[in-house]
C-alpha cells in the first residue's frame, strides 16, 4: 500500500471531519435541529405509552425492531455512499445517516403495525403502503423544501419501494428466526384420567405408610 496516498487520505478525512463539525456548529439548536431531535424521541415515547399495559412478545418484537433499524441504516448508508442523496443537517455530525428515520420513525411505526396486525398480513402491508406513501411523497418533499434532505440521483418512488422492502424483509426474517410455538393444547380426557388415577395411588400409598 502506498503510504503517501494513505497519509493523504487521512489528511483529507480529517479536514472533512472538521468541516462537518464547523458546519454543524452553525445550525445546532436551530429549529431544524430541534425538529430532528423531536422526530428521534417522540415516536418512542408514543410506543412506550401505547405498550405500557400490554403483554408483548419481547424477543420477537426486539428482533423485528432491530432488523428494521439495521436494514434502514444499511440502505441509508449505501445511498449516501453512492451519493444518491445526503442530509445537510444532522443531529450528530459523526453520523451521516438519517438517525430520526432509521432509529425512530421506521422501527416504531412498523413495530406498531407488526403488533396490531400480527395475524393479518394483508392489513399489515396495507398499513406499510400507507406509511411508505406518507414518508416518501409527503415527509421527504417537506425535508427537501426545508433544506434538510437533498436528492442527487434518487426518486421518491425509490424511497417508497425501499420502505416496503424493509417492512417485508423484517417481517419475513423475524418469522424465520423466531420459533412461534402454537397455543398449548389442553390435555386430553384420557391423560386427565391417568393423572387422577396416579394421584389416588399416591394418596393410598401415603395412607398405608402413615397407618
Amino acid at each position: 500500500m502506498d503510504k503517501n496516498l494513505q497519509s493523504e487520505l487521512q489528511t483529507v478525512s480529517e479536514k472533512l471531519k472538521n468541516l462537518h463539525t464547523d458546519y454543524w456548529n452553525q445550525y445546532i439548536f436551530s429549529w431544524e435541529w430541534y425538529l430532528l431531535l423531536g422526530i428521534l424521541i417522540v415516536p418512542w415515547l408514543i410506543v412506550v405509552l401505547l405498550f405500557r399495559h400490554q403483554r408483548l412478545k419481547k424477543a420477537e418484537y426486539a428482533i423485528f425492531t432491530l432488523l428494521v433499524s439495521f436494514l434502514a441504516s444499511l440502505l441509508d448508508q449505501l445511498g449516501l455512499g453512492f451519493n444518491l442523496f445526503l442530509y445537510p443537517i444532522k443531529i450528530i455530525p459523526a453520523f451521516h445517516t438519517f438517525l430520526p428515520g432509521s432509529l425512530s420513525v421506521f422501527p416504531t411505526v412498523l413495530l406498531l403495525l407488526f403488533h396490531y396486525y400480527y395475524t393479518n398480513s394483508m392489513k399489515f402491508f396495507a398499513g406499510v403502503m400507507f406509511f411508505a406513501a406518507a414518508t416518501s411523497f409527503i415527509a421527504q418533499p417537506l425535508l427537501v423544501y426545508w433544506d434538510m434532505y437533498e436528492i442527487n440521483r434518487w426518486h421518491y418512488t425509490a424511497s417508497f419501494v425501499t420502505t416496503v422492502f424493509i417492512a417485508a424483509a423484517a417481517r419475513y426474517l423475524t418469522n424465520k428466526i423466531t420459533i412461534t410455538s402454537p397455543l398449548k393444547k389442553k390435555p386430553s380426557s384420557s391423560k386427565i384420567k391417568k393423572i387422577k388415577i396416579s394421584m389416588r395411588w399416591f394418596k393410598q400409598k401415603a395412607r398405608k405408610t402413615t397407618g
